[in-house]
């Protein structure tokens, strides 16, 4: 019998060990890499998209606003 498996997209490295181990890796990087793992998600479907993704992408959004003066582009 051929048995075919289902493999979840892959995700992000989890934010505690982002935050403490690869502290070289800038904002911008680690929200594109939210973006892509966010995305790769959703296409699938057949996994829910991790809350603390959508949080911690939200958060840098947040803090990039607040540096960055209202009108003003990146």
């Amino acid at each position: 019998m051929n048995k075919t498996y289902h493999q979840n997209p892959l995700g992000v490295v989890p934010r505690f060990i982002w935050e403490e181990q690869i502290y070289g890796l800038h904002a911008e990087e680690r929200k594109k890499e939210l973006a892509e793992a966010i995305k790769r998600y959703a296409d699938d479907g057949t996994v829910p998209i991790k809350l603390e993704w959508i949080t911690e992408y939200n958060e840098i959004i947040d803090r990039e606003s607040v540096a960055t003066p209202q009108g003003e582009k990146k």
